[in-house]
């Protein structure tokens, strides 16, 4: 019976290590019994999450986004689930668009994960992917201010290399 604490956790690491193994299918199984007991909880959306993120890795784009839309559809915003979901599912959303040169997608679910956090941690990955849907909209201002936040923000972090090429790129369009 998977509605007891214990039995949801040990689900969600039965599916984590089906998808590091790469069966997707059975990963999904695993991942659904915990939705179906405990349909609201963290840990439901958490799964969900994974097996988007799996989906993702392997250049599944639809199946990430249709994994996602599940997440997003229902999710509460009111503090009852760790925004950090919130943020993870939109900045994967956007991501998935990007890949599928949706670009205004891309651009709104960006913005929506960044509108949820002010975690910097987080803030490099999503400054340089929202920067990135810009440029590729071809919204070069847009691109700049964002790649120039990144680079005064958070000069240190690991995406600063690439922010720096897209800031050169966008004065260059400009």
């Amino acid at each position: 019976d998977p509605r007891g604490e214990f039995a949801a956790d040990s689900l969600f690491q039965a599916g984590d290590s089906l998808l590091n193994a790469e069966d997707d299918a059975a990963a999904e199984a695993f991942y659904e019994r915990i939705r179906q007991a405990h349909p609201a909880s963290e840990l439901s959306y958490r799964a969900q999450l994974r097996l988007a993120q799996a989906y993702y890795q392997r250049g599944r784009f639809d199946e990430t986004l249709n994994a996602l839309q599940q997440i997003v559809a229902n999710f509460p915003e009111d503090g009852t689930i760790s925004l950090e979901i919130g943020v993870d599912a939109y900045t994967l959303f956007g991501s998935a668009h990007l890949q599928k040169n949706d670009f205004p997608a891309a651009v709104r679910d960006l913005e929506h994960a960044l509108s949820l956090t002010e975690d910097a941690g987080k803030m490099p990955k999503l400054l340089l992917y929202l920067a990135d849907a810009y440029y590729r909209s071809g919204k070069y201002q847009d691109a700049q201010t964002m790649y120039a936040k990144l680079i005064e923000s958070y000069p240190t972090a690991p995406e600063i290399a690439d922010a720096r090429h897209g800031h050169l790129l966008t004065t260059r369009q400009l």
